[in-house]
């Protein structure tokens, strides 16, 4: 396998890409083949530290049950309870407030914002959570279309949802999933921002963020502010980065693949330290949808699950299979051409599951 994928890496033209099986016990194996860094050639390992983008929407979700399961909120409360001071407008300028549930399984009404001012150099002043959803409000007035009428797949739902369970929290976010999530699983290799995860785990490095030169995606992203953290350029690539997104309900994560496997593991498992019984299935099946989606999961098929995450320079697809008791993940350090998604990534993942 490991040279079909360095073959893969050819024809398709991606510097480095990381490949996983776990099962409930966890990481069970793991494969890595090309560089996660062109200029200096350092090579993909199990020390390489990967962008997961959408991917978090997964903990956000975790973080959500597990509030419910507390007894602090309920899916089919409205936005306003917990955000007052938070509203869009319909078409006929009244004030309207999506449901929690609405939120979560995107048929709010919200469109999904361009990152124009999403990205950021990882030295950049962190923005606060609920100031980033003020600003998207300031432009995000009305709604596509009414609750509940349709699905439509917006980040900006789990922005709100992290504002709202940091509300109800009393703190921070990303220290909540520290002492709620990362802690009982004992999880390490996993975080928020580049700068960030440097700092906590210096023994990782992060694959360098490449896209391919002259690109209609290349072009989106120099335009929404990725012009500014250019880096090297090497054959036909260019390299970005390090680039921080303050949006961590939706995006943002940055691990090793070890530490993703790990939360698909929990996730197989039940994991009694995260959830209480019947805690997970809630994530897969929260009750009648206008599109295969639960609370951050995709359907995938009759017995499987997935979420993929992808962004500048990085893609990434999680699925899991709960009644196989197995899971598998791809990664990779480039994007799409004409958009964040690079679809090749997703068919290795397919011939990987074949065997």
């Amino acid at each position: 396998m490991v040279l079909k994928l360095t073959a893969w890496l050819g024809e398709q033209q991606v510097p480095g890409v990381s490949l996983a099986r776990f099962d409930s016990q966890g990481l069970q194996e793991l494969l890595c083949a090309g560089y996660s860094d062109l200029q200096t050639r350092q090579k993909v390992s199990e020390n390489t530290g990967w962008g997961w983008f959408s991917v978090s929407k997964t903990l956000c979700a975790l973080a959500l049950v597990q509030t419910i399961q507390r007894g602090r909120i309920s899916l089919e409360e409205s936005l306003e309870k917990y955000l007052p001071d938070f509203s869009a407008y319909s078409r006929q300028g009244k004030r309207v407030f999506p449901t929690i549930l609405q939120l979560a399984n995107h048929s709010s009404g919200f469109y999904d914002p361009p990152p124009l001012t999403w990205l950021k150099r990882a030295t950049d002043p962190q923005v606060p959570l609920e100031q980033r959803v003020r600003q998207t409000c300031r432009w995000l007035r009305y709604l596509h279309y009414a609750p509940g009428e349709r699905f439509h797949y917006s980040n900006f739902n789990y922005l709100f949802i992290g504002a709202l369970l940091q509300r109800i929290w009393g703190e921070d976010y990303v220290n909540y999933l520290d002492e709620h999530i990362f802690g009982p699983l004992e999880l390490t290799g996993l975080t928020f921002g580049p700068q960030e995860f440097h700092q906590k785990y210096p023994q990782y490095s992060l694959a360098q963020a490449y896209l391919r030169r002259g690109t209609r995606y290349q072009r989106i992203l120099e335009l929404a502010g990725a012009v500014r953290a250019r880096r090297h350029r090497v054959d036909s690539f260019q390299a970005y980065g390090p680039l921080r997104m303050d949006v961590a309900p939706a995006g943002g994560m940055v691990g090793t693949v070890s530490a993703v496997a790990e939360l698909g593991s929990a996730h197989l498992r039940e994991d009694p330290r995260v959830l209480a019984p019947k805690g997970f299935q809630s994530l897969f099946d929260s009750g009648p949808t206008l599109a295969p989606y639960g609370l951050a999961w995709w359907r995938d098929g009759a017995n499987g699950y997935f979420h993929r995450g992808s962004g500048l320079g990085f893609c990434a697809d999680l699925r899991i299979y709960p009644p196989k008791g197995l899971g598998y993940l791809a990664v990779c350090n480039r994007s799409g051409a004409v958009g964040p998604y690079f679809e090749p990534l997703s068919g290795l993942l397919d011939d990987f599951i074949r065997g």
